[in-house]
């Protein structure tokens, strides 16, 4: 046809900033409802209305969340580091998917502990041996993404129980990453792990970086 198609970046996982992203930057102060700056410009516990809107959304999909319990962070990269490297000890490894998103690697080894690779099969997380391997190594903490990154499979209800159950079992909190959770290509959502109320601790991640705009370095836990 003669027309140039626009390149698309397998190298990362963000789409292009959302239209809403355009219409805020272009007029700020209309779309905030009058001047976006006000005080100092720190918010050392969180600006409260994101707080609350960050507790709504995830209230929304079934998680009993309580504003006192979410922390803002600067992008969901520093709320997967922050998690693992409170969570993670040198005596045990860290359970994550065989292939993952790679920055939490450094997030690992930054807590002094190891990689526990649970298998992946075509359809996703093998569970069933996935928690035969966290029976038998215990592992602090078992990372999760939703939607997997990098191959975008996405573990059944069922599966994701199961799951949940043996890690509550093993006293093993688990991560889930949903910092790409609200990008289904097939118009159906997954219940977030935190959601499902089998007792096992869970640390809910999400962020904007990927649903709007890669320069909206927001994210939460």
């Amino acid at each position: 046809t003669g027309q140039v198609q626009p390149l698309v970046a397998f190298n990362t996982a963000s789409p292009p900033a959302a239209p809403i992203v355009k219409t805020a930057l272009e007029d700020m102060a209309s779309f905030l409802g009058g001047s976006p700056v006000y005080g100092n410009g720190y918010a050392a516990l969180g600006d409260r209305d994101l707080v609350l809107a960050v507790t709504e959304h995830l209230r929304a999909r079934g998680v009993d969340a309580k504003p006192e319990e979410v922390v803002i962070t600067a992008g969901s990269q520093q709320a997967i580091w922050l998690a693992v490297t409170m969570l993670a000890s040198a005596r045990r490894p860290v359970a994550l998917e065989s292939v993952t998103y790679p920055g939490v690697f450094d997030a690992v080894h930054a807590a002094g502990s190891r990689p526990l690779a649970l298998p992946m099969g075509p359809a996703g997380l093998d569970v069933a041996t996935s928690i035969k391997l966290l029976r038998a190594a215990r592992p602090d903490i078992a990372y999760v993404t939703t939607f997997h990154n990098p191959t975008g499979t996405a573990l059944s209800d069922d599966d994701a129980r199961l799951l949940l159950e043996a890690a509550a079992a093993l006293g093993t909190t688990v991560i889930d990453d949903r910092t790409i959770g609200e990008l289904s290509l097939d118009g159906v959502d997954r219940t977030p792990f935190a959601a499902f109320g089998t007792g096992a601790s869970v640390i809910t991640i999400g962020g904007m970086s990927k649903v709007f705009w890669g320069g909206l370095r927001i994210g939460w836990l």
